[in-house]
């Protein structure tokens, strides 16, 4: 299973007690994304796939190579992903809601994607009017929010470093003051 796949997974389950283990889902059964850890075919990551997948620029190798060894427990150099999922999960917090969330919406975009595939060159003109309005609104709504969410990533990032955060230039409405009466 793809890293991002296996994070989507076990971000969401509850952390102890363990259960027993499933069959991971294949990568098309489960929400997009999928791709980012895709040598994590053996159900571990060595530390060069932690750190090729998790450097960011503001850990330290040593303290990448502190967290890997720190969430493995062994030392082996083979971090089981089942422990990757249980450290995430211990630490989702106010993420917890939002990933489900993104899991749902997911879900709910690709069906509707596969509805639009299948009706779409049959539908009326009006009808195929509504539904590229539709995905284009849906488009729209999604980049405002990925908009929000760089701008506060990037300011996290940037705090991290040490650095002042630039801020992106966001259009104002002026608007110019009347006297009352």
């Amino acid at each position: 299973m793809a890293c991002a796949g296996l994070l989507a997974v076990c971000l969401l389950r509850p952390p102890a007690p363990r259960p027993p283990r499933r069959p991971e889902p294949t990568p098309d059964a489960g929400p997009a994304g999928h791709a980012l850890f895709q040598d994590v075919n053996d159900g571990k990551l060595s530390f060069e796939e932690f750190q090729n997948y998790f450097a960011d620029g503001v850990l330290s190798p040593g303290e990448l190579r502190e967290l890997f060894s720190g969430i493995d427990g062994h030392f082996t150099d083979n971090l089981e992903t089942e422990k990757l999922c249980d450290y995430f999960s211990e630490h989702l917090g106010v993420y917890r809601p939002v990933l489900a969330a993104l899991e749902s919406l997911n879900r709910a975009v690709l069906t509707a994607m596969d509805a639009t595939k299948l009706e779409y060159e049959q539908a009326s003109k009006v009808d195929q009017f509504v539904t590229r309005f539709l995905l284009r609104e849906t488009v729209s709504q999604l980049q405002a929010l990925q908009s929000s969410l760089e701008g506060a990533s990037d300011t996290l990032e940037a705090q991290a470093r040490g650095a002042r955060p630039t801020l992106r230039a966001r259009p104002t409405l002026c608007v110019p003051h009347r006297p009352p009466g």
